[in-house]
């Protein structure tokens, strides 16, 4: 059988299903359909930025009204005052970095622009990315008032090569006379990881476990109950199967109705009252010594009667 996956997304879109014959002469049918083909573990690709920045207000303006040769025009000649990058991850969770850069024009307006550094000159390492004069990813102008607060929205639309359309959130971003500083960046993409463990939560929920520390629920682990818990036949291993006066078996969930909660990574508590088990012991100690001594004196008495017919 041969598996065929969309190289975009890793969807599996040819084959899936296979027939294995056995030796008793039975079938057995193998499902794929559900495969995927991604590096490894499982993709977080990026739909959302938040950042926050400082874009220092004594910065020099690129007249007039960046407007000028920036990195909007895309040139060898463009001129910027800033640059950040920042790490995102596309629909098969690889890794795409995004270089911003920060113009500033007049009247407290900045040109934000968009590149990805694949694109970029191998020479200077920035311009041009890709052709000369062709377009960023995104592009924007943030406005701030006399205060440095940003009075325009702040949000660009960033298309991810491979990924998605990455919204970036610059609202917390301020323009004070202090030098350029990037602040607050959270980005909701990860990078694939391999399952390092497991938890189980008290609902029941599975949550497979991955090296970067994100959860992944899996499975829900179900419950089941009978009428007379007392009357279940007891099998190898400790465990209990349905007989005929233990009634119907109900199944359900942790957390509903009757059914409790599962307690993860904990050991039940011992049913034995030590106290009488204790109290037990020493009875029978008691009652094994009273019952030698017995023994020993009606040896003794044979003893003695042996004696006097000597």
């Amino acid at each position: 059988m041969t598996l065929t996956f969309d190289p975009a997304t890793g969807n599996l879109v040819g084959g899936g299903s296979l027939s294995v014959p056995l030796p008793s002469g039975d079938t057995l049918p193998l499902d794929f359909s559900q495969s995927v083909s991604l590096p490894d573990g499982t993709p977080g690709w990026t739909d959302k930025i938040v950042g926050s920045l400082n874009l220092p207000a004594s910065a020099p303006a690129v007249v007039p009204y960046v407007l000028g040769t920036t990195p909007a025009d895309n040139l060898p000649s463009s001129v910027f005052n800033e640059k950040s990058s920042m790490v995102v991850y596309d629909k098969l969770g690889l890794p795409v970095q995004l270089d911003f850069f920060y113009t500033k024009g007049e009247q407290g307006r900045w040109e934000v622009t968009v590149f990805n550094h694949a694109d970029a000159s191998p020479t200077s390492g920035t311009f041009p990315y890709g052709l000369p004069g062709s377009p960023p990813l995104a592009t924007t102008v943030l406005e701030f008032d006399a205060l440095g607060n940003l009075v325009s929205n702040g949000i660009l639309d960033v298309p991810v090569p491979g990924g998605e359309t990455v919204r970036v959130d610059m609202s917390s971003t301020g323009q004070i006379g202090y030098e350029f500083s990037p602040g607050r960046a959270d980005v909701n993409g990860m990078a694939p990881s391999k399952i390092s463990g497991f938890e189980i939560a008290s609902d029941g929920t599975v949550f497979m476990k991955y090296g970067d520390g994100s959860l992944d629920p899996a499975y829900r682990i179900a419950l089941a109950n009978v009428q007379s818990p007392d009357r279940l036949r007891p099998e190898t291993g400790n465990v209990y199967s349905q007989s005929a006066d233990s009634g119907v078996i109900v199944t359900g969930f942790p957390e509903n109705g009757a059914f409790g909660n599962i307690r993860s990574r904990t050991l039940e508590n011992s049913n034995v009252d030590i106290a009488n088990e204790l109290t037990s012991m020493i009875e029978s100690q008691r009652n094994y010594t009273a019952n030698s001594k017995v023994f020993q004196t009606a040896s003794d008495l044979l003893d003695v009667l042996v004696n006097l017919k000597r």
